[in-house]
C-alpha cells in the first residue's frame, strides 16, 4: 500500500478499500449478468425453430404477452444494474461539455427524424 498508494495518489488515482472493491465487482457482475440474460432472451426466440416451439406450446397471443412481460422485466433489471454499476470517467468533462452535448441533441434529433 505504501509506495503503490503514494504513486497512485500522485497520478490522481484513488485505491478503493477492499470492501468497496468487492462491492464494485459484484455490481459489475450483476450488470454483465443482466446484459447476458437480456441478449440471450432476445437472440434465442429470434431463431425460427425455438419461436415455433414456444408458439406451439403456448399459443400466439400468450407467447407475445409473456415475451413482452419478460422483455420489460429484463430491460428494467438491465437499466437498474447499469445505474448501480460503478463508472470510471475516462477524461474530466466540465459542466460546459454537458451543456454543449445537450444543446447539440436538439438539432441531432431533428435531423434524425427528418
Amino acid at each position: 500500500s505504501g509506495a503503490r498508494g503514494r504513486a497512485a495518489r500522485a497520478r490522481g488515482l484513488t485505491i478503493a478499500p477492499p470492501g468497496e472493491a468487492a462491492k464494485a465487482s459484484r455490481l459489475m457482475l450483476e450488470f454483465f449478468a443482466a446484459l447476458a440474460v437480456f441478449l440471450l432472451a432476445h437472440s434465442l426466440p429470434a431463431r425460427p425453430a425455438v419461436r415455433g416451439r414456444l408458439v406451439a406450446a403456448l399459443g400466439e397471443r400468450p407467447y407475445l404477452i409473456l415475451y413482452s412481460l419478460l422483455s420489460v422485466g429484463l430491460l428494467a433489471w438491465l437499466i437498474g444494474a447499469a445505474l448501480r454499476a460503478p463508472s470510471v470517467p475516462l477524461w474530466p468533462a466540465g459542466i460546459w461539455a454537458w451543456h454543449l452535448a445537450l444543446l447539440l441533441m436538439l438539432p441531432s434529433c431533428w435531423l434524425l427524424v427528418g
